[in-house]
C-alpha cells in the first residue's frame, strides 16, 4: 500500500483527527500531569490555562504552537493508521 494513499486526507480521517485531538486534550485537563493546574493537550500540553500552582506561583496563560503541530501531527498519523487497518481487513 502506497504511503501517499494511506496519508491522503479524507473527510473520515480528518473527523476522527479532530475527534482524538479534543478527546486526548481532555485527558490533561481533567488528570493534571504538572504543576501547572490546568493544561489542554496530550502527549504535549499544548495550552495552559494559567493560575496558581500548588507551590503558591502565578502561571500566565500560554498557547505553545509548536506543541500543538506536533499533536496534530501525531494524531492525524494515528488515524491514518486507523482507517489503513480498517482497509486492510
Amino acid at each position: 500500500m502506497k504511503y501517499t494513499r494511506v496519508l491522503k486526507p479524507t473527510l473520515k480521517k480528518i473527523f476522527l483527527w479532530l475527534i482524538l485531538l479534543i478527546a486526548t486534550g481532555f485527558i490533561t485537563y481533567l488528570i493534571p500531569f504538572t504543576d501547572v493546574p490546568f493544561s489542554f493537550g496530550f502527549p504535549f500540553p499544548f495550552y495552559r490555562f494559567g493560575g496558581h500552582t500548588m507551590t503558591g506561583l502565578f502561571v500566565h496563560p500560554q498557547f505553545d504552537i509548536i506543541f500543538f503541530i506536533i499533536d496534530a501531527i501525531l494524531w492525524y498519523l494515528v488515524s491514518c493508521f486507523v482507517w489503513m487497518k480498517k482497509e486492510v481487513m
